[in-house]
């Protein structure tokens, strides 16, 4: 980078630098990105499980079993908490830049990603959960139906845009 010496750099200077300012601005982005990402994934995690999880859990007509429930929800809450450490340690990563770095946040992190595994491998008997409870039961196809479409929570938890190839971990 420049020295600073309160006047701009020569254009010669400048143009010697260009490439690695470029791709200093490029990472950036990208930080901020995989940040941002971060962030709204955690948003629609907490959204899952303070509007549909809890509610479903504490629900005192039982309108699920706690059976149901778990299987529907597996271990959203723990995918929740371990996304929230991630996200904190991104945040403080990208303020830190460029001493710090962010893929070795995602190497710290990566025997706690294990988790998805449970996840995945719920995924199918999950979604026919909810459709079959939909089926058998009148008052959880209510209560689904009341929220803004059916099975409304399904985007938000098995969401293809969260299982894509760009996402850091191709899971939830």
């Amino acid at each position: 980078h420049f020295v600073n010496t309160g006047k701009l750099p020569s254009p010669a200077e400048y143009i010697s630098k260009a490439p690695e300012l470029a791709q200093a601005r490029v990472r950036n982005n990208i930080i901020r990105d995989i940040v941002k990402t971060e962030e709204t994934y955690i948003q629609g995690l907490t959204t899952l499980v303070n509007v549909f999880l809890t509610p479903l859990r504490t629900n005192k007509k039982k309108l699920l079993s706690e059976k149901d429930v778990k299987i529907m929800f597996s271990n959203a809450e723990q995918i929740l908490s371990i996304n929230k450490e991630l996200f904190s340690a991104l945040q403080m990563a990208m303020n830190s830049w460029p001493r710090s770095k962010i893929g070795e946040v995602f190497k710290k992190m990566a025997p706690y990603l294990k988790v998805y595994t449970t996840y995945i491998n719920n995924f199918d008997l999950a979604a026919n959960t909810v459709l079959n409870c939909e089926a058998r039961n009148s008052k959880f196809a209510a209560w689904s139906a009341v929220s803004d479409s059916r099975m409304s929570f399904l985007p938000v938890y098995f969401s293809s845009a969260q299982l894509s190839p760009d996402r850091h971990a191709v899971f939830l």
